[in-house]
């Protein structure tokens, strides 16, 4: 296919709310008003669409789609992925990449419509490699927010790596060892000052009292 709709822009990307993934998955039963709120809030004009990104939810653990136009691939990424799980979750993504595909074909999205969108349901699925968290770890959204934060820094074989240890930073013992620090320093500031301005009211009273005698 060929069109102004496929000259994509790297740079323009959507990342939806959780709530997107939802509706595409119960077609039947979403609100509409819901769905509009998202669209005025979260979607711009599709011509030249390059990426967006869907945060998904199954059986309470947060994984990543990134419908890719540019390359058209539905990127799986996944924190904990579990082979009994991802025959269910890469089921969830197509009805996932068939819903925006659905709103893709509606020529209001465009700003020049030549009759052309995404054919985001017929993309093959890229798995790229993933650090995974630990199974005792709840650390998933977090995982999935970090990919949709750093979205800039992907490049064209989709490589990116999350920091294995999620939200325990490596410095993080640092950070908290000088928020600590800079947090003792002011309370003994406020204290001196505290201190100081009762010295003041008790010389202050002495004088008082000298002018009483």
């Amino acid at each position: 296919m060929a069109g102004k709709q496929h000259e994509h822009d790297l740079t323009k990307r959507w990342w939806l709310p959780p709530n997107f993934g939802e509706i595409a998955l119960n077609t039947t039963s979403y609100d509409p008003n819901v769905l509009a709120v998202i669209r005025k809030k979260f979607l711009g004009w599709a011509d030249r669409l390059a990426q967006v990104y869907v945060p998904l939810l199954r059986n309470g653990h947060w994984y990543l789609l990134i419908v890719d136009m540019y390359y058209s691939e539905l990127v799986y990424l996944d924190s904990l992925k579990n082979d009994d799980d991802i025959a269910e979750r890469k089921k969830q993504m197509k009805f996932v990449a068939f819903f925006l595909e659905t709103l893709l074909s509606d020529k209001g999205f465009y700003k020049e419509w030549d009759g052309l969108y995404p054919k985001c349901s017929t993309y093959d699925f890229s798995e790229p490699w993933a650090g995974q968290q630990d199974e005792l770890s709840n650390d998933c959204g977090v995982w999935v927010a970090q990919w949709m934060l750093q979205a800039t820094l992907w490049g064209g074989d989709h490589t990116l790596e999350v920091n294995a240890t999620t939200r325990h930073n490596p410095v993080r013992t640092d950070i908290c060892r000088m928020a600590v620090d800079d947090w003792d320093k002011k309370v003994m500031a406020s204290f001196n000052r505290k201190k100081k301005k009762a010295k003041s009211a008790v010389a202050n009273a002495v004088v008082d009292l000298d002018d009483i005698d």
